[in-house]
């Protein structure tokens, strides 16, 4: 997670142009762990980034901690949320490294941040911090496509992965894994009750295939002008801006494309909608 990490990357403009999570997502999260589980003590949310999807987790805990490894995201997290604890720590050892006893956690989330764990690392610790009959639920997003334009969404996905715009800037093998929805099956000695949803937007499928769920959909009507600021909350355009500090801005290229091609404007309505996936599953 090296972009996010380094001190110059802004975690205002993540905070402010990337797509926040419809309340459904939450109301079916908290309705599956209530199937399996009474329990409201602990709910800890890793990779929180700047807390977006950790808020929405108050209210129905007793205690909710935001963790992250960038203390960049942390600190705009705390700032923003001051009634929740935020610590740095990493993924795969986050319990030991805020002192959590085992078996404690009710609730663990991953809110667009589990690509870059070592999964078989996380999904131990996960179930060390959990109590039986815990819920350890990820999900996130990737890949948008711009509806009722086909023609721009194909050079968008073009600029993201094309060899001559950002594609040899995505980190690896976080972006594939994240392009792919999280292939991994968790490991069934530790964990039942699993639940996959996922919903393919922008065509590209993962290797086992892929069917849409309305479990989780994510769609956000935005002017043209705020996708050129989704674009800069990118790790890879992060990455290509630090090797490219001199050359003309490589975002605007592709939005100054999209208009000469579709007569938009800065101000044009575009909705956007993302590849999404939602697991849950239970600790035995």
């Amino acid at each position: 997670m090296s972009a996010f990490a380094d001190n110059t990357f802004s975690s205002e403009i993540y905070s402010s142009a990337r797509p926040t999570y419809p309340q459904e997502l939450f109301d079916y999260l908290f309705e599956y762990h209530n199937r399996h589980s009474a329990s409201r003590e602990i709910a800890v949310d890793v990779a929180c980034g700047p807390g977006e999807a950790t808020h929405p987790l108050v209210g129905h805990f007793d205690k909710v901690i935001g963790t992250d490894s960038s203390q960049v995201m942390v600190k705009k997290a705390s700032e923003k949320y001051p009634e929740i604890t935020f610590e740095v720590s990493k993924a795969e050892t986050f319990s030991h490294e805020l002192g959590l006893d085992l078996h404690s956690v009710d609730l663990i989330t991953v809110a667009e941040g589990i690509h870059w764990f070592d999964l078989s690392k996380f999904f131990a610790e996960a179930h060390r911090a959990l109590k039986p009959n815990g819920t350890l639920a990820y999900w996130g997003y990737c890949d948008s496509s711009i509806v009722g334009h086909p023609d721009a969404t194909k050079t968008l996905i073009e600029f993201s992965y094309g060899d001559k715009y950002l594609g040899p800037y995505w980190e690896q093998p976080g972006r594939t894994n994240l392009r792919n929805r999280i292939p991994t099956e968790p490991p069934t000695e530790l964990f039942t009750a699993v639940e996959r949803h996922d919903r393919n937007e922008s065509g590209h499928l993962p290797p086992a295939g892929g069917k849409n769920s309305d479990r989780f959909v994510l769609r956000k009507e935005v002017p043209l002008s705020s996708l050129l600021k989704y674009i800069y909350s990118w790790s890879s355009y992060h990455n290509w801006r630090k090797e490219n500090p001199d050359a003309p801005d490589i975002a605007q290229e592709v939005i100054t494309k999209l208009k000469e091609a579709n007569g938009w404007t800065d101000s044009t309505l575009l909705t956007l909608q993302w590849d999404t996936f939602l697991v849950l599953m239970t600790a035995k």
